[in-house]
């Protein structure tokens, strides 16, 4: 071996020793062997910072406006007194996060885009458990209610407001004892778990997860969902417009049944109904298909289509 290739190697296992002993040095004072990337530039994954606010008194206001383009929780919650707060942990490799009230409204925001990654090449997450927190008075009516959610879950309690409207790329929607005039759901991928939730007009689209309802009340609820069950106990509605592409509708009504007109047709699964139902026009071809008609007495109405799951109606 010629005597610069060996003093090559030579000094390139000595770097590689050095490599190691330096990061296991790492290891051992808590640090991560990887870099982030991100809007603000490349900085190592171990030095991730954050952005806190602590729980903090606001101006008062009457519309929200939530557009969080990071990886974090979101929740709307009551607060203690007649005060309204905010407060929350953002990741610091995202943008630096805005927040303020302005003509009567809370902005709240980061945007930005994070990418990390160790010498091995496995993608990590973020290191920050983050999350947004608002504390409005519990019986304080909202005007508009606009939140986007990237990544991570929703929580909404005790909000009232005229209009909202909430998008979520990933995470799961929970809601509960709230009251909505207009109230619009989007979810990308996630479930969707609502209690006691009034919405006098419901419209709601889930790409894949399951949808639960229980306690709800309304007057017109339109429901898309592409994969996944859906699960509606209504107290109150008068008309109902529902899809599923893969998955199953279960509707439980409080009001009697032939007070609705009913037009369901399941392609590929089966129609079950109380013994209570009106005869109405039923059918169920050879190739799976099954459809069942019927005239209620009220202008009230039932429509559902479902392409590959089964359509049950119960009542309350």
């Amino acid at each position: 071996m010629k005597k610069t290739t060996k003093r090559m190697l030579l000094l390139s296992c000595s770097l590689m020793a050095a490599g190691l002993l330096f990061t296991g040095i790492g290891f051992a004072i808590g640090g991560l062997p990887g870099i982030s990337w991100s809007k603000k530039g490349i900085a190592s994954a171990s030095s991730q910072t954050e952005y806190r606010q602590e729980k903090e008194k606001t101006q008062p206001f009457k519309n929200i406006k939530i557009d969080i383009d990071s990886m974090a929780d979101v929740c709307l919650l009551p607060s203690d007194d007649q005060n309204f707060y905010v407060e929350y942990v953002l990741d610091g490799d995202y943008n630096t996060p805005s927040c303020e009230v302005k003509n009567n409204t809370l902005y709240l925001g980061q945007d930005g885009t994070s990418l990390s990654f160790s010498f091995d090449f496995n993608w990590q997450a973020t290191q920050t458990d983050a999350y947004c927190n608002v504390y409005i008075p519990k019986d304080v009516p909202l005007g508009t209610l606009d939140i986007y959610n990237d990544a991570g879950n929703l929580t909404i309690s005790s909000v009232s407001a005229d209009t909202a409207s909430m998008s979520l790329d990933f995470g799961d929607l929970t809601m509960k004892d709230s009251s909505f005039k207009d109230l619009t759901l989007e979810m990308d991928s996630g479930d969707i778990s609502a209690k006691s939730v009034h919405a006098e007009v419901l419209s709601l689209a889930n790409n894949f997860g399951d949808s639960t309802l229980k306690d709800f009340s309304g007057k017109e609820a339109s429901v898309y969902i592409d994969s996944g069950d859906f699960l509606m106990e209504a107290a109150a509605l008068d008309s109902f417009t529902g899809e599923n592409d893969f998955g199953d509708i279960e509707l439980l009504l409080a009001e009697p049944l032939d007070s609705y007109s009913f037009d369901l047709a399941a392609d590929f699964g089966n129609i079950l109904l109380p013994e209570n139902a009106a005869k109405g026009y039923y059918s169920k071809e050879e190739d799976g298909e099954d459809y069942y008609k019927t005239e209620g007495k009220a202008d009230k109405a039932i429509h559902i289509t479902v392409d590959s799951g089964d359509i049950e109606i119960k009542t309350l």
